[in-house]
């Protein structure tokens, strides 16, 4: 099975990610995957494109687009042919459709045909074979200054700030509202790591029983 873990900054969905594997790995093969991909050349993706404010916008998202769909047969698509138990990715295509549209929503004139744009994007990958929708998809939500305070020792990215994270957000929430079976919202609000771990890991436990 292949879940991802979406949602803005600073939620935690890297830690939960291997809270999840740590827990869920004595009963089942469990690999964990991030976007872009933790693997030469992408190792350093993130850091150099969100770090460097010269690069165009739209350049940047076709280079994110890219690195996951290497990501997907270099790595998702063996680990599937193979039946592996279950697949977490650290952020995945639900993720590029959120923070690109808002960062490209100039380009597009407004935020809803960005959003247009790059879902029919990602949709052609998906038809073509270049790339898969996950099984599940647990959005954590959060509230946004909390987030944004909890991530001010990192370093700033072309992505950090409330409004920008705040409108990230409600992308989210809309791709959400359109594929109801595949979404997990969980708010993160009031609860820490541990116990959204747990929530996740007896719903993807509960997923694993029911396959």
């Amino acid at each position: 099975m292949f879940v991802s873990l979406e949602g803005m900054d600073n939620v935690g969905k890297t830690t939960i990610c291997g809270i999840l594997a740590r827990r869920l790995s004595p009963d089942y093969v469990v690999s964990v995957v991030s976007d872009p991909p933790a693997v030469a050349p992408w190792n350093d993706l993130r850091t150099t494109l969100l770090g460097d404010r010269r690069i165009d916008n739209s350049s940047r998202a076709m280079i994110f687009l890219a690195a996951r769909i290497d990501a997907y047969f270099r790595i998702i698509k063996p680990l599937l042919r193979r039946k592996h138990g279950i697949i977490l990715a650290d952020r995945f295509s639900d993720s590029w459709l959120a923070y690109q549209s808002v960062k490209n929503r100039k380009l597009f004139k407004n935020l809803k045909i960005a959003v247009r744009f790059f879902t029919s994007i990602s949709s052609s990958c998906v038809d073509a074979g270049m790339l898969i929708v996950p099984n599940k998809t647990f959005l954590i939500t959060a509230d946004v200054r909390a987030t944004t305070k909890r991530g001010r020792r990192k370093k700033r990215t072309v992505f950090d700030s409330i409004p920008f994270q705040r409108e990230v957000q409600g992308v989210y929430l809309r791709l959400a509202m359109r594929s109801k079976k595949r979404f997990e919202i969980i708010d993160s609000r009031d609860r820490n790591v541990e116990e959204l771990g747990n929530i996740i890991e007896a719903r993807i436990r509960s997923l694993m029983r029911s396959r």
